[in-house]
């Protein structure tokens, strides 16, 4: 057997044991997941698969909701930051975060996908729909700025969007370093906006 034969052979094993292992996490990832069509706003969200789903469909509606809300509010503002907002967001990007790790929300490509976490440790949806517009107050600062992670940049765009959101009343400022909270097993103890 020469050693061509045999590069090849393995290369071939490799492939195949690759290409298993991207099917099983494929179906292992979405076995817990379902396409669940609100009955608030007719879009489709992929929620956890549970008896609720339907329920967890309408709270991602209702955070959706706000946010079209928010960034309506915000059409008038001539910054790039903002247009950059109004051009990235898709509202069909929103779906739940259903593995428990070790974030309440994220997004991929500058809003391409946001997930929130919406369920508390014992798969209970959430009711403080409030938090949850912090934390997606949050990914929305990371779609209009240009830098990655939380630069001063990222910080001041997320205040901005605070104050946008008290104003058109998708949101109640919360000054968490007074009165801190959990959301999805994470404590949140500050906050940019700045309280007068």
């Amino acid at each position: 057997m020469t050693q061509e034969y045999k590069n090849s052979n393995v290369s071939i094993l490799l492939i195949i044991l690759l290409s298993f292992m991207c099917i099983m996490n494929y179906l292992n990832k979405n076995k817990d997941v379902t396409s669940v069509k609100s009955t608030l706003d007719d879009r489709v969200y992929m929620v956890a698969k549970l008896p609720d789903s339907l329920d967890a469909a309408n709270f991602l509606a209702k955070i959706n909701s706000n946010i079209l809300k928010l960034i309506k509010h915000c059409k008038h503002i001539d910054k790039t930051n903002f247009k950059r907002l109004k051009e990235l967001y898709n509202p069909n990007s929103l779906f739940e975060l259903v593995d428990k790790s070790k974030y309440t929300a994220y997004n991929v490509n500058k809003g391409e996908e946001i997930a929130i976490c919406i369920r508390d440790k014992n798969n209970k949806l959430l009711d403080d729909i409030n938090s949850c517009m912090f934390i997606i107050i949050h990914e929305l600062a990371h779609i209009m700025t240009i830098t990655e992670q939380h630069t001063p940049e990222f910080w001041d765009n997320m205040r901005q969007l605070l104050e946008k959101a008290e104003e058109c009343n998708v949101y109640k400022p919360i000054d968490y370093s007074k009165n801190p909270q959990y959301y999805c097993n994470q404590l949140i103890q500050e906050t940019p906006y700045i309280f007068k």
